[in-house]
């Protein structure tokens, strides 16, 4: 770059390169207006492109050469004319071919690229142009170019002249054109200017320069005068013809405004006709239509043909003609204008409503020339003005037949109107003539009227447009009725009320309907009894009075025992029964003060609110007892009810009625817990109880939840033969962390009536299970014995089920023991205990009575029920050892009675030599204890069995080298 700015600060005339400036601006800005003008006008004038090449030849031509003028080296140039010639030449018809291809881009009807495209077609012109004039140079010397700052000059020669024709197709704009033109003079003076600078004339004498040639000064004025002349004109028609055109264009404008307003304007005249409901018409003097609008024919349903030079009466109503006839007449005469009302036939047949509202025109004497007028369908107001009168005539008739006495209070005047409901409703027929505000206020009950003035006083001050109260008014007989009146206030402009329009319905129906449905919820259905909710706010109540009182409170809570057997042994109903003869019975005993509720099944809770110390409650609670613990008749059947109480003071068993509640249900637990039908007041350690008792429950649960109870079985060895005569199945269950674990960690689920129930369901399920794996596997088990208790007998089909269970499995029940202890023969379950046991004996499963002795059979018992085996319970069998104790003539009078009903014994907890001998000596048939085996799981049962019988023998039987069986395990 340094070596063009070299070129053009020191080997040329700056005043020469100025004028050649001006003469590339001149030529460039001419062609670039030419060919725009063919763009403009849609690029058909070829003439136009044809002089355009012909200015952008010359000015380049003329650029290069008043360029070359000012170019002065060493020696002095010589041009040869036939050079001079062909670049001009050349770059004209590559000119007119460049932009006549830019152009049919520009326009849009030639290839998208082609204005570019036409742009370095002139480009290549310009290059040709300049390297055949350099070519032609003649000089005393050796010419020598740099071809990098050649193909510098091609590039930015090509590259600026292509953007202007890329310019030309984005727009016509003044700012596009002056853009294309600044970009072509640049592409023709860079290319120049790079070009001479990458010449260079090296002297040489041995060069001859021919006559002939010219030398540049020779011409150089008179093709530079011409030059800027042709250039000139070209530039003045080109300016010219824009300007022409840019007025044609504005006139064409204004044209094409001038048809497009006149255009919209008969359009929204035919729009306004077409689209108007009213319709213009026109009738000659006879009424026969010569003009109507395009909707005629939606409106009257009749086309347009058989309108037009029609009389229109034809298509009126024949009920409408003589009222249209005689106000025509009358418009006829008096030079009025009409307007009808009338329905006009369809082409379905059907009847719409029009109106027609005209006037005549009238000639000079003022007879009547033509009609003009407009029609209009109405049909829908009319029906809306038919809907409305009915619908005023329904709200007549609803006012007539509501409840809701209807008042409009005027504030001006201060006077009610009152619809007839006031006297059908509220008993005063003559306030229909209208009354004061102070007559209604007279009679609002005095209690409620400060609260409904003080409502309406506020919704008619704060801007409300709403007013409702719930109020007592006096009817006319005297009574109170409840009320609920409701209003709409209506205020003028600034917002002051006028007028109060509303009604008065009678809710006194609804209103006992509501409190008694909140009795309801309060109270329990049965016994009618505060229910719990109830209980909860009387219980909060009562605390909150002795805290201002400070005063003590008593709680009772209480439950029938086993309340769920008499309802399965009686009957719903009769449980029912039972329980409002406790709900009465307890309210006569407690006292006056004192509150009963039923907190839901079989237990009640009472509040004692005044109560001072413990005693006092125990006394209450020992009356209580006293009374309910009695033998109830219910239709003719005896019904024994013993209840368990439990009861807390405020405040030291609890600081709120959560915590005293608490209290006292830990309390009733213990009860029912340690012994039934008894009385427990609250104390610190039977919470520790409780939540051990609680634990208990969730592990039973959890363990049947999660199947982690299993049976264990521990032999019963013949004391005779020391052969293996059964086994008795043991309850285990696994704990998720302690493992394997006795009954006792789960103790009080079988107190738990459910519970219980399900814990023996499962040990039948295991057990038979198991039976069946030993019958298959041929281990020859003998019987198998399983505890039964007082919540299985509760259920009628305990038999049933164990003897389906047994029948599934395909075991005989002669292989099953069912164990029962001696407190199942007692109390209410007797009946079931009973009718199971026979059932299960006549199917051949053996019955033992277990504990013998420590319970509260009778030798009556014993007949009574099917017992085929008596255990002797092992408190008496540890004591053995004490040959003068009393608890072995127990066991030898326990033998004794069990050979004479010929009942089997068996000894439990046998774990000396010394009890086993005895027990043999005294006739015991069989024992089970530590001696012989702990109980075992399932798959050890068939190891049992298969010992010798001598392993199982007591001692003084054993052979030499034999060891108890338990020493070996």
């Amino acid at each position: 770059m340094f070596r063009v700015y070299w070129c053009l600060s020191h080997e040329h005339d700056l005043r020469l390169v100025a004028l050649a400036f001006v003469v590339c601006g001149l030529a460039s800005f001419t062609a670039v207006l030419l060919v725009a003008r063919t763009i403009s006008t849609g690029g058909q004038r070829r003439g136009w492109l044809t002089l355009a090449g012909v200015v952008t030849g010359i000015g380049i031509w003329s650029t290069h050469y008043t360029a070359m003028l000012g170019f002065s080296p060493v020696l002095p140039i010589r041009f040869d004319p036939r050079a001079a010639a062909v670049s001009i030449l050349a770059t004209v018809l590559l000119s007119v071919a460049g932009w006549v291809i830019a152009a049919a881009g520009g326009t849009g009807r030639g290839w998208r690229g082609s204005a570019a495209a036409g742009g370095l077609i002139v480009g290549l012109g310009l290059a040709v142009a300049h390297y055949v004039d350099m070519d032609g140079l003649i000089v005393a010397g050796r010419i020598v170019y740099d071809f990098d700052l050649v193909a510098v000059s091609i590039v930015a020669g090509l590259f600026f002249c292509g953007l202007t024709g890329w310019l030309l197709q984005r727009g016509q704009t003044g700012r596009y054109r002056v853009l294309a033109g600044l970009s072509l003079s640049a592409g023709v003076l860079l290319l120049h200017f790079i070009g001479m600078a990458a010449l260079r004339i090296l002297p040489d004498p041995t060069i001859v320069v021919a006559a002939s040639a010219l030398g540049l000064d020779q011409l150089g004025g008179l093709v530079i005068a011409g030059t800027v002349a042709v250039l000139c004109v070209a530039l003045a028609v080109a300016v010219y013809d824009d300007r022409m055109i840019r007025q044609s264009a504005r006139a064409a404008e204004r044209l094409a405004a001038s048809s497009t307003a006149l255009r919209l304007s008969e359009e929204h005249y035919r729009f306004a006709v077409e689209f108007n409901p009213q319709i213009p018409w026109v009738s000659d003097v006879f009424g026969m239509i010569l003009e109507i609008g395009p909707l005629a024919a939606d409106v009257t349903g009749v086309p347009i043909d058989n309108l037009l030079g029609r009389g229109w009466m034809r298509y009126v109503h024949p009920e409408d003609i003589v009222q249209i006839g005689s106000d025509s007449v009358n418009v006829w005469h008096r030079r009025g204008s009409f307007d009808h009302r009338y329905r006009v036939r369809q082409t379905d047949g059907s009847y719409r409503w029009s109106r027609a509202r005209g006037t005549a025109r009238r000639g000079p004497d003022r007879s009547v020339m033509l009609w003009y007028g407009s029609l209009e369908d109405i049909d829908d107001q009319v029906t809306a003005e038919n809907a409305l009168r009915l619908s005023e005539e329904r709200y007549r008739l609803a006012l007539g037949a509501t409840n809701e006495a209807i008042w409009d209070w005027h504030h001006a005047t201060d006077r009610i109107d009152w619809g007839e409901a006031v006297g059908s409703q509220l008993g005063y027929p003559e306030a229909q003539a209208g009354t004061s505000q102070g007559w209604w206020v007279d009679r609002v009950h005095p209690d409620d009227f400060k609260a409904a003035r003080l409502s309406l006083e506020k919704a008619l001050g704060d801007g409300s447009t709403l007013w409702g109260a719930e109020y007592r008014f006096r009817k006319g007989d005297g009574t109170y009725a409840d009320i609920y009146s409701r209003g709409k206030i209506v205020r003028d402009a600034n917002g002051t009320p006028i007028r109060t329009v509303g009604a008065m319905l009678d809710i006194t129906e609804r209103k006992r309907t509501e409190e008694s449905l909140r009795w309801r919820a309060m109270h329990d259905p049965l016994t009618d009894l505060p229910n719990r909710t109830l209980f909860n706010q009387r219980l909060t109540d009562a605390l909150q009075a002795a805290k201002m009182k400070r005063h003590g409170v008593g709680l009772i809570v209480l439950d029938v025992d086993d309340f769920k057997m008499v309802n399965d042994t009686f009957g719903h109903p009769t449980g029912d029964a039972l329980l409002c003869l406790l709900a009465q019975r307890l309210r006569r005993i407690v006292p006056a003060d004192a509150v009963v509720a039923r907190l839901g099944g079989d237990e009640f809770a009472v509040i004692l609110p005044k109560l001072e110390t413990g005693e006092a409650l125990i006394d209450v609670i020992g009356r209580a007892l006293a009374g309910l613990n009695v033998v109830f008749d219910l239709e003719g059947r005896a019904i024994e009810c013993n209840t368990s109480v439990g009861g807390a003071m405020w405040p030291g068993d609890g600081s709120n009625a959560e915590e005293l509640l608490k209290s006292a249900d830990i309390a009733l637990n213990t009860a029912k817990s340690e012994d039934r039908a008894s009385i427990r007041t609250f104390s610190g350690d039977m919470r520790v109880l409780i939540e051990t008792r609680a634990t208990m429950l969730t592990e039973a649960r959890g363990a049947l939840k999660d199947d982690r109870i299993v049976p264990f079985y521990q032999p019963k060895i013949d004391l005779v033969t020391g052969e293996i005569a059964g086994f008795e199945a043991l309850l285990r269950w696994n704990h998720h962390r302690n493992g394997l674990q006795p009954p006792n960690g789960i103790a009080a689920a079988f107190e738990d009536i459910e519970l219980s129930g399900r814990l023996t369901d499962r040990m039948i399920d295991r057990v038979v299970r198991d039976m069946q794996d030993w019958q298959h596997a041929g281990v020859d088990f003998r019987k198998i014995a399983i505890n039964g208790s007082a919540a299985d007998f509760l259920r009628g089909d305990f038999s049933d089920r164990l003897l389906g269970a047994l029948h599934q499995a395909d075991i005989s029940p002669t292989c099953f023991e069912i164990e029962v202890t001696e407190t199942v023969f007692v109390g209410r379950v007797a009946k079931n205990v009973e009718r199971t046991l026979n059932d299960l004996s006549a199917a051949g499963v053996t019955v033992a009575l277990d504990d013998f002795g420590t319970g509260y059979a009778s030798l009556s018992h014993l007949r009574q029920f099917p017992v085929d085996v008596i255990k002797i319970d092992q408190s008496f069998v540890h004591k053995l050892a004490r040959i003068d104790d009393d608890d072995v003539a127990i066991i030898q009078a326990v033998i004794a009675l069990a050979k004479s009903l010929d009942l089997v014994t068996v000894a439990e907890g046998v774990e000396t030599d010394v009890q086993a001998t005895q027990l043999r000596a005294e006739g015991c048939d069989l024992a089970q204890g530590y001696l012989f085996s702990r109980a075992v799981a399932a798959f050890q049962v068939a190891k049992l069995v298969a010992r010798r019988p001598a392993s199982f023998a007591v001692a003084s039987r054993l052979e030499p080298d034999a060891e108890p069986f338990a020493k070996a395990i």
